[in-house]
């Protein structure tokens, strides 16, 4: 009998970022803020303590109570902690792209209170510091605790994914005298921006007392909880890499609103992608060994066979719990791809292709004199066929890039890093290629292919 004895969220970090709204005063008083906390930074620094313990100093906030760390993260001017939450904090000099707080909850807050009651709380605290802000949620972890399989090494066979990384937990066991005394405490599949981790949480929490909350908080207060049965945690991380590459029915899960909506459908993704499948322990043999029998026969295992066990195979009973995150079923996400920036290794690549490209179409040759009959040539073909030179239709795709990149994010909800720069540029090449069209060695196509693209992309008109 497979049981779900609790689901949660169980790792939540976030970062905040300067909004527009924000006065040159809401700045200065947030400064002021952090400048506070940096003098008791300075004061933790000074206290002494034991050899490897951490320095801290006890500081209140509008009747939030902290610890100030004699330490901080990279980037930032100053961390501050207590049982709920870390925060690093810096001011804010300039408004960049760059987070100007970092929050992480703690597992333990997550689990008293519930993610949502949790980031309300925080909030309230955040508003505190500063009035406006632009939050982005940097990891997210989602896990089940189930009862009712004993997982073990050869079901890291059974999964149906694309990942080809799959990580091993081993714990000494004395009492073992087998596997160098090791005994098999889980595993985990996939990178660190997206990845699934199976794991014995019974032996986690009689390691690491620490981790024990979570027994009284869930465990014990659900009747379905045997205390005399293993419990396994199953957990999907994802980080924001991987967030921002995914569209749900409110758009790319890039804002926080939006991913937090879509709890329930990160939750059924990773089921499907890392799928558990209903397969026999000598499914996971053949795999090892390499071989399968038939009639009594050692044959190896192709490609082929085993992709047809996975194809036919069903996920295992225990996935089919877990296909719901508390009882909400999941809506289908889907892949996307960011529109791409320039880059100097795209102009190398391209280099070297044109190098290696012209030198075997000129039977081994290269020179600048061979380059500069090519573009001639390739050029009178352009003009003949389209009645553009080859630079005119560069600047054209860059229009056409320009517009389809504004589509995106018209579509999709979200803004590009940098992208106002960007089009300005390109824009402002095309204007003071063309301000003087009579000037031009172009034709009056050139001119509406132009005009044409360039309207989609400007709202400023055609003459600045």
């Amino acid at each position: 009998m497979f049981n779900i004895i609790n689901q949660q969220v169980d790792t939540l970090k976030f970062h905040l970022y300067t909004s527009t709204k924000l006065t040159d005063e809401d700045i200065e008083t947030y400064n002021s803020h952090i400048q506070n906390f940096i003098y008791k930074k300075d004061e933790a620094m000074n206290v002494k303590v034991r050899y490897g313990d951490e320095r801290t100093i006890n500081h209140e906030f509008n009747n939030y109570k902290f610890n100030v760390l004699a330490t901080t993260n990279r980037g930032f001017n100053v961390s501050i902690k207590n049982h709920d939450i870390f925060v690093s904090l810096r001011k804010i000099k300039v408004l960049d792209s760059n987070p100007i707080i970092k929050v992480e909850f703690r597992a333990e807050y997550l689990t008293r209170c519930g993610y949502i009651e949790a980031i309300q709380r925080v909030e309230l605290f955040l508003k505190k510091l500063i009035p406006e802000y632009e939050i982005k949620i940097s990891e997210i972890h989602l896990c089940a605790d189930v009862q009712g399989h004993e997982f073990n090494l050869l079901d890291t066979y059974k999964f149906k994914t694309n990942s080809r990384s799959t990580k091993l937990f081993e714990s000494k066991d004395d009492k073992l005298s087998y596997l160098n005394n090791n005994v098999f405490t889980g595993f985990s599949m996939g990178n660190g921006d997206y990845m699934l981790r199976v794991y014995n949480k019974t032996h986690e929490i009689e390691k690491f007392k620490n981790k024990s909350y979570i027994k009284p908080l869930k465990w014990d207060i659900n009747p379905k909880y045997n205390p005399n049965k293993t419990v396994w945690r199953i957990e999907t991380q994802i980080r924001r890499n991987k967030l921002k590459t995914i569209v749900g029915d409110n758009g790319i899960l890039d804002g926080f609103d939006v991913v937090l909506d879509a709890i329930p459908d990160l939750w059924a993704m990773s089921m499907e992608q890392f799928s558990f499948r209903d397969l026999s322990n000598q499914h996971s043999i053949d795999i090892i060994t390499g071989y399968t029998k038939i009639k009594d026969n050692d044959v190896l295992l192709t490609k082929d066979t085993l992709k047809k066990r996975f194809q036919v195979s069903l996920p295992h009973p225990i996935w089919q719990k877990l296909s719901t995150f508390n009882s909400f079923k999941g809506k289908p996400l889907s892949k996307h791809k960011d529109i791409t920036y320039g880059s100097i290794h795209y102009v190398a690549n391209s280099i070297k292709a044109l190098v290696s490209t012209l030198s075997k179409y000129n039977g081994g040759l290269f020179s600048s004199e061979v380059l500069s009959n090519t573009i001639e040539k390739i050029n009178q073909e352009n003009l003949e066929k389209h009645g553009l030179t080859i630079l005119e239709s560069g600047k054209l795709k860059m229009l056409d890039y320009l517009h389809k990149a504004k589509e995106y994010q018209k579509i999709n909800g979200v803004i590009l890093d940098d992208f106002d720069l960007l089009e300005e540029n390109i824009l402002n090449d095309i204007r003071f290629s063309y301000a003087q069209i009579e000037n031009e060695p172009c034709n009056i196509q050139t001119f509406e292919e132009y005009y044409k693209l360039y309207k989609k992309v400007s709202d400023e008109g055609w003459f600045k």
